[in-house]
């Protein structure tokens, strides 16, 4: 089997919905600050992919997270359907930026475990709380760099980029659910290997 087709098929797919992102996104500027991120993973990805190889797994579910960001940067995370409807299922807000920051750390934190097990040559326990660190250690990151992104360049959308919805514990929210993200991952993958 070729090893580049399941690379290159997570591209296709990212780029597909790249394109369908950018077609009247609902925020162009909002949207084109989210894709800073993608954009970023795919020139590391992109860079160190002679000297580095993920397994098509990590590939897969680097490409799910960057799926759901860009689907929340088409829609603004606060108006991502069908949880735009909120209020009529009793909800105070819009769960989806919750969603997506609690599958950060669900999906990547597998990427993040196998670059230490094959860079580092950490053993398998010291790769699970390292990688479990490296997610809570990129969560709180991102969300300094949203809030320095923000106050600096577009001062007025605040509310709207952060999705905070009137939540001032929303940063700290994002970073807990992250963190469980990536737990329940490592102690899912764990049972998994047990088992086999």
């Amino acid at each position: 089997m070729n090893p580049h087709r399941g690379p290159l098929r997570c591209l296709v797919i990212l780029a597909a919905v790249w394109l369908w992102g950018a077609i009247n996104p609902l925020y162009r500027d909002l949207w084109f600050c989210e894709n800073l991120l993608v954009l970023a993973v795919l020139i590391a990805i992109l860079a160190t992919y002679r000297r580095f190889r993920f397994s098509t797994l990590s590939y897969a579910l680097i490409t799910a997270f960057l799926v759901l960001h860009l689907i929340g940067a088409h829609f603004g995370y606060n108006e991502v359907p069908p949880f735009d409807r909120y209020e009529q299922w009793g909800w105070t807000r819009n769960p989806y930026d919750r969603i997506v920051h609690f599958s950060f750390g669900f999906l990547v934190v597998w990427p993040f475990r196998e670059s230490l097990l094959r860079l580092a040559r950490t053993g398998p326990r010291w790769s699970n709380a390292l990688s479990l660190a490296t997610v809570m250690a990129c969560s709180a990151l991102y969300e300094l760099f949203e809030w320095g992104f923000v106050v600096l360049m577009y001062p007025g959308m605040g509310p709207m980029f952060l999705g905070a919805q009137g939540d001032p514990w929303d940063a700290h929210a994002d970073m807990a659910l992250a963190a469980l993200g990536g737990t329940l991952a490592l102690i899912g993958a764990s049972r998994f290997v047990r088992s086999q």
